[in-house]
C-alpha cells in the first residue's frame, strides 16, 4: 500500500486499487495542458488494462491524498486463471468503466455547461 499526492501512477508490473482518495485519468494536450478522461474513486482499479496490453494510453494522477493498494501482475493471473468468478468480476469492472467512458464522452460533446456539471454530480453521488 502506498499514500499518494500528487504520485502518477503509469502502469508497470502491478495493479493499482484506489482504498481512499480520487485519482484522474489524463492525456497531455501538444500544448501542455491535461485534459482529465475520467475519475478514479474508492473501489476502482486504476489501471487494470495494463494487465493485457502490458502499458497504458494515458497518466493517472491524485487529485487529493489517496491511498492505493498495489496487486502484482501475478496475483492478478493466478486469480483470474483459477477463479472465474472473479475473472468475470474484473472484466465487468472493466467494461463499466468503458460505458462511463463513452458517457463523459457524450458529455464533452454535446451537453452545455450546466448539464455536464449536473451530470458529474449525479455520477459522483
Amino acid at each position: 500500500m502506498k499514500q499518494a499526492g500528487i504520485t502518477l501512477v503509469t502502469g508497470g508490473t502491478d495493479v493499482h486499487l484506489v482504498l481512499d482518495g480520487v485519482l484522474a485519468r489524463y492525456k497531455l494536450l501538444p500544448e501542455g495542458r491535461r485534459q482529465i478522461i475520467g475519475l478514479l474513486l474508492p473501489g476502482d482499479f486504476c489501471d487494470l488494462q495494463s494487465v493485457i496490453l502490458g502499458e497504458m494510453d494515458h497518466s493517472i494522477a491524485a487529485l487529493a491524498p489517496s491511498t492505493i493498494a498495489e496487486v502484482p501482475q501475478r496475483i492478478v493471473d493466478a486469480l483470474t486463471l483459477s477463479h472465474s468468478r472473479i475473472a468475470r468480476a474484473l472484466w465487468w469492472a472493466t467494461l463499466v468503466d468503458e460505458s462511463v467512458r463513452r458517457e463523459w464522452l457524450f458529455n464533452m460533446g454535446q451537453r452545455p455547461g450546466d448539464r455536464r456539471v449536473a451530470h458529474l454530480a449525479c455520477e459522483l453521488l
